[in-house]
């Protein structure tokens, strides 16, 4: 860890004292130099977070200048602890544009897993995303997300009221299922199962990384016999951000956090994720309440 002085804002921008920040994907990705994008030399990493601007609580948008509408390069080059810092800090500069309020009945370390996620499958921003345009999930649509882990979090999947739960691996031709909407993560084989699953007309949001070994021929045959639209999901801009917290402030929506670090244990934090034990999100707390 590095220590240097507090910087003072500038026109349009706030000083945040960052509490907590969750980890992802991700992160372990860049420490480990198997992110494909360029990144900021001697990057301070970390993306999602939630701080005080004095008094107020808040959080960080992934893409600090993608505020609404389509992407562009200037608002990829924006996506905290990658081509700029992230939010491993105790302090940090932000444009006031990019910070949203939390919905109150979370604490910090909840609201830290909000903001994205961008390669780890079903989180905030990024699923919220995914379901909500540009078809948008009907209240009598079925859905298939992937990626659930283990047994444990399998258990957890069923208590939060997954209505089937479908082990990939038995049966292997789970894909015969036909469902509106997936959250394709891009795993090893699965996007052309993906595809033999949707209904018609159903609609792939792909969150993940397309694996080597899918068939392109055959993936663009399912899509076109099922008039099916696959399309990729990066996150979310910040007017997104804030109708999502409007949606968990009404339901009173709770993230699963599965273990908090102190800021002194984040090479601890980082092996644990690294290890794939956890149950849902973790974060590392940075500065003490």
């Amino acid at each position: 860890m590095k220590t240097g002085p507090i910087q003072s804002p500038g026109h349009s921008e706030v000083l945040v004292k960052i509490h907590a920040v969750s980890l992802q994907l991700r992160d372990i990705m860049i420490a480990h130099d198997l992110y494909p994008v360029k990144l900021k030399e001697n990057i301070i990493p970390g993306s999602d977070m939630a701080g005080e601007v004095v008094q107020s609580a808040t959080i960080a948008s992934f893409f600090m200048e993608y505020f609404f509408g389509d992407h562009s390069d200037e608002t990829f080059l924006s996506a905290l602890g990658g081509p700029v810092d992230g939010v491993l800090t105790e302090y940090r500069l932000f444009p006031a544009h990019s910070l949203a309020h939390f919905p109150a009945h979370l604490t910090y370390e909840d609201a830290s897993t909000l903001p994205c996620v961008f390669v780890e499958p079903c989180a905030a921003l990024t699923t919220y995303n995914a379901l909500r345009g540009p078809a948008h999930l009907k209240g009598d649509d079925t859905v298939l997300v992937q990626g659930t882990g283990g047994v444990s979090m399998y258990d957890v999947a069923k208590r939060l009221g997954a209505k089937y739960l479908i082990n990939y691996k038995t049966p292997p031709d789970w894909g015969k299922r036909g469902v509106n909407h997936i959250v394709e993560v891009g795993g090893n084989g699965f996007l052309l199962k993906s595809a033999q699953c949707i209904r018609y007309s159903g609609w792939i949001r792909n969150i993940g990384v397309v694996a080597e070994d899918d068939n392109i021929t055959l993936l663009a045959q399912q899509l076109v016999v099922r008039a099916a639209t696959l399309c990729a999901v990066a996150v979310g801009p910040r007017s997104m951000l804030g109708d999502m917290n409007r949606l968990i402030s009404a339901i009173q929506l709770k993230p699963i956090v599965d273990k908090v670090f102190p800021f002194k244990e984040l090479l601890e934090a980082y092996k644990y994720f690294a290890g794939q034990m956890h149950i849902g999100k973790f974060v590392v707390r940075v500065s003490a309440l």
